[in-house]
């Protein structure tokens, strides 16, 4: 079986139906100061989207992504200097 990790906001629920069963979680960097801790996802991560671009680079490191889609920020930036590194990446 395949895996993938999705991060998208969760207005974007609805992009996952072709990919059932799935689990989702919710990322706030709020989760690291007070309880905001959500019970309709499974899984709450504390994990800020303000991400500087050292930060941004690592987690996609961490995570050893073959594909990036980024949709915020400088996408076509982000995109091209993952691409020149063997990074899949996709402004969207």
């Amino acid at each position: 079986s395949r895996r993938a990790m999705i991060l998208a906001p969760s207005s974007a629920r609805e992009w996952l139906l072709p990919y059932e069963p799935v689990a989702t979680g919710y990322a706030s960097g709020w989760l690291a100061i007070r309880k905001a801790w959500r019970g309709d996802v499974d899984r709450n991560f504390v994990l800020s989207d303000h991400a500087d671009w050292p930060g941004l680079l690592g987690a996609i490191a961490a995570t050893q992504a073959e594909t990036v889609w980024a949709a915020h920020g400088s996408t076509t930036a982000l995109a091209r200097f993952l691409g020149e590194r063997g990074i899949q990446a996709i402004a969207i």
